[in-house]
């Protein structure tokens, strides 16, 4: 699920320290590389967009990869409305998140693996959010132990666990929400595995020296 990222509508909290742009940029990235790493895979990726009416703006942008509209007046409806499409077509779903960069694809391979014997995965970040949610049975009742998201972590367990369903536990990947996260992923990211997102920090961290050093 990702945003058009025009300048001023993505990455908020990163205004104050880099300018609407450039926080446009880095979230660019982000989704650069997602769509790079992800969309030529055994699994069928798929970009849940708003607004889409900048759908073919955003593949010339990203590249080729299928689009869907997000549709729903709150981030629960929007949420609900992409399981109910997605679980009318495949028997096991994953929801990821565009904001972890550290995200490979054999973490969703193994996501995908974890469903064969759960009823759900969760990835949680080291900030207590979730970074993905992986459903098998796609119930109204059952998604609504799981969404939204932004429950967070132990919120969602409790949930799960309440209903007498089965859970998995991916590894815990660091979320990029603060400029904290952000100086750090500076000096950690692996350029092979998000390389527009690695070249963009770069480049910030020339342009806002002190940022960096701070």
């Amino acid at each position: 699920m990702a945003k058009f990222p025009n300048p001023g509508k993505v990455n908020k909290q990163f205004i104050p320290n880099f300018g609407e742009e450039d926080s446009s940029g880095f979230y660019s990235a982000f989704v650069k590389d997602l769509v790079a790493n992800h969309s030529q895979q055994q699994y069928r990726f798929t970009v849940y967009l708003q607004p889409f009416d900048l759908g073919e703006q955003f593949l010339h942008r990203f590249g080729s990869v299928k689009l869907r509209p997000m549709s729903g007046v709150t981030q629960e409806d929007i949420y609900l409305n992409c399981f109910d499409e997605t679980c009318a077509l495949y028997d096991k779903v994953i929801i990821i998140q565009p904001f972890v960069p550290y995200l490979r694809v054999s973490d969703i391979s193994e996501a995908f693996e974890s469903l064969d014997m759960y009823d759900a995965v969760l990835g949680p970040t080291n900030s207590s959010s979730v970074y993905l949610i992986g459903l098998k049975r796609c119930s109204k009742i059952f998604k609504s132990a799981v969404l939204p998201p932004e429950k967070g972590f132990k919120a969602l367990e409790k949930d799960i666990k309440a209903m007498n369903l089965s859970l998995a536990v991916s590894k815990t990947l660091q979320a990029i929400e603060t400029i904290e996260d952000v100086i750090g992923l500076s000096k950690t990211l692996d350029q092979t595995l998000s390389p527009n997102t690695a070249g963009f920090i770069s480049e910030l961290s020339e342009k806002y020296k002190s940022v960096f050093q701070s």
